[in-house]
């Protein structure tokens, strides 16, 4: 049993009699505290959820994968019944978690908790965003290299301190070995760490002789067979493909006469090996991170870990002498995010590639592999020749859209909100019809959540790093609440608004152009046509934007939240032409989408960007209804998640994707 702690509970189980985990969702606040192990009676209801994603967002699905989860339910009722036999273990890891947080100070029990047992979430915000920004993530939380590192220092005290025998030392070390899993919260590089040391401790027992590379294949092979899930956890492939990779070079570390170039090579090495994995998961690299890496990896190593450890045991067992380290810990590490803090603000210069296609990849892991044998071959020159060739395919990645002939459209799922991002082949152009947020408690104010799930991971997973014109239709928060992030992070070119929209809601120094309807504009080599609004209206949805545009063979209609009245002013302003792709006004509200209306642009698919089970009712019945008489083809974002027309720009081929999902039952 997995547990997340939240304004809810939520935890998975393993039904009886099934291989297969379930997600329990709790509301209520349960009697007893909820520990691995336990045995459980739950009385579920139904819950048929969607699991909708965006390209590039956190792949939810997967995540689920990888916990072997199959089922979601939300639980009425959860009875405690008994427990397993290793239950009293988590209980002990759950009493001594919170015997830290009360002895130690704030900053220190979450780097404790963190790094001796394995959970990361008492750790600042700020913190971890800052680490994952210089791929440095793995440093904040328990991995395979704590427990060497861990393992290394009580041999040395049993031997040194307390001058045990090599038959006690072994047997102690058993113990720990069989412990830290569980102790430490049972990440993929901890048992992999655990289980080659005890193999290796079986080995020695029996006096056998076995690689390190062969316990290593072993422990992997087990970890599968048992877990197999685990094969799509991030962690599980980062740990065991450095951990190869590294064995792998280790005739090149033997000829390092120093440790610093060790240390730099060590680094290197499991950052160019890891990249893709980096890549295809976060679509951006940090390269000034590899300079950055090493001396903090290295502190971390020699004076964090240990001095984490110290105060770990210290806080259990003398907790009246901890004033000696735990204000030292504290101040290392402040002193470690406020460097990286400075570092950051001045040499952040994030290399955005998008998602690498299995092309790329391969090129990229054959060329690595020349390069790393030239280096074992002690052929230097050879490998910096090929070493340059790595940075040139890193580069076709980066160059890939703007070779591309094909153009996209995208809608966006985000809820009862409107994003459009359109590219044009060659990356001629991109384009952002709305820039929507959701709003916070007071419905008032927009927040940042939509943003950072959903439109930064999509942009960024096109490779996108600049952004050609942001087209906003009015202004409510749905269609424009996230341009103040927008613009924090990409680099805005031009905001397009009709002379209705109210400029002092756009952020400061931002460049605004004025849209005027019955003009077509040309931006990048596309042409916008701006249709409406002709006039002024007291209902803001109506001085909505209307801008048609064609876009390979396939023309849209871009229409914000237009009412029915004002799709009669368009009815009666222009000469009438039929459109290919409808984005249906209003997320499908009844007051939209008339009859006349779709008799007169003849539509042959239906754009409807909308919230699950959102409390307005879109899309209204009415509305479908008239659609599906009509005989258009509807994709919806509550049902379908992410649409993506993709066109070639000139020989008419086109195709409508969209994100397919498993329904989690």
């Amino acid at each position: 049993m997995k547990i997340n702690r939240t304004d809810y509970q939520r935890f998975i189980v393993k039904p009886n009699n099934q291989q297969t985990h379930m997600l329990i969702t709790h509301f209520d606040e349960l009697s007893f505290n909820l520990v691995e192990g336990q045995q459980l009676a739950v009385t579920v209801e139904e819950d048929r959820r969607e699991i909708l994603e965006n390209p590039g967002s956190f792949d939810y699905e997967s995540y689920l994968l990888s916990e072997n989860v199959t089922a979601q339910r939300i639980a009425t009722h959860v009875t405690y019944t008994g427990e397993r036999f290793y239950t009293p273990l988590f209980t002990l890891r759950g009493s001594v978690l919170e015997k830290v947080i009360a002895e130690l100070s704030e900053t220190s029990s979450s780097l404790v908790s963190a790094l001796v047992l394995g959970d990361r979430s008492f750790l600042d915000e700020d913190f971890t965003s800052l680490f994952t920004r210089w791929h440095l993530t793995h440093l904040l939380a328990i991995s395979g290299l704590h427990v060497g590192l861990f393992i290394l220092w009580l041999s040395f005290m049993f031997k040194r301190l307390f001058y045990f025998t090599k038959e006690l030392t072994l047997r102690l070390l058993l113990v720990v070995f069989l412990l830290v899993p569980f102790i430490a919260g049972g990440s993929p590089s901890v048992f992999r760490a655990s289980l080659v040391g005890l193999l290796g401790y079986f080995a020695l027992s029996i006096k056998w002789k076995i690689e390190t590379m062969d316990a290593l294949s072993l422990v992997f092979l087990f970890l599968v067979i048992v877990w197999p899930h685990w094969i799509y956890q991030l962690g599980f492939q980062y740990s065991f493909l450095v951990t190869y990779s590294l064995l792998l070079s280790k005739p090149i570390f033997a000829r390092c006469n120093k440790s610093w170039q060790l240390l730099l090579f060590v680094t290197s090495i499991s950052f160019f090996i890891t990249l893709p994995l980096q890549l295809s998961r976060f679509y951006y690299i940090n390269p000034v991170s590899l300079l950055v890496n090493p001396p903090i990896s290295l502190f971390f190593s020699l004076i964090i870990i240990p001095l984490a450890f110290l105060s770990f045991f210290i806080s259990l067992f003398i907790p009246s002498v901890l004033w000696l380290v735990d204000p030292l810990l504290t101040w290392l590490f402040s002193t470690i995010y406020y460097f990286l803090d400075s570092v950051d603000r001045m040499f952040y210069w994030p290399l955005v590639t998008g998602k690498p296609d299995t092309f790329h990849m391969l090129c990229y892991f054959i060329v690595l592999f020349i390069v790393l044998k030239w280096i074992d071959l002690k052929r230097n020159k050879k490998a910096c020749m090929f070493g340059l060739l790595l940075f040139f395919v890193i580069g076709m990645m980066k160059l890939a859209p703007y070779l591309s002939p094909f153009g996209s459209v995208t809608q966006l799922s985000i809820g009862q909100a409107n994003v459009l991002v359109i590219e044009t082949p060659h990356r001629q152009g991109v384009f952002i019809y709305d820039i929507g947020a959701t709003v916070g408690n007071d419905f008032i104010e927009p927040t940042d959540k939509a943003y950072l799930r959903i439109i930064k991971p999509y942009l960024h997973y096109r490779g996108i790093t600049q952004v050609d014109g942001v087209f906003l239709s009015h202004a409510h928060q749905d269609h424009f609440g996230s341009l103040k992030y927008l613009i924090k992070d990409f680099k805005v070119m031009n905001v397009y608004t009709s002379p209705y929209f109210d400029d002092a809601l756009l952020p400061d120094k931002l460049s605004n152009t004025v849209l005027n309807s019955g003009f077509r504009y040309n931006i990048k080599g596309s042409n916008f046509d701006v249709l409406l609004p002709v006039k002024s209206h007291s209902d803001e949805n109506d001085q909505s934007m209307v801008i048609r545009v064609l876009l390979g063979p396939l023309t849209f209609l871009l229409t914000g939240d237009i009412s029915k009245e004002i799709e009669k002013d368009y009815l009666d302003t222009y000469r009438l032409h039929s459109i290919d792709v409808l984005m249906v006004p209003h997320h499908g509200s009844a007051t939209s989408t008339h009859q006349a209306f779709l008799e007169a642009i003849q539509p042959t698919y239906a754009f409807i960007s909308v919230g699950q089970n959102n409390s307005f009712g879109h899309p209204h019945d009415d509305v479908l209804t008239r659609l599906e008489k009509k005989q258009v083809t509807i994709y919806r974002t509550d049902t379908h998640g992410a649409i993506t027309y993709r066109y070639h720009k000139s020989n008419g081929w086109y195709r409508i994707d969209v994100v397919n999902q498993q329904t989690i039952k």
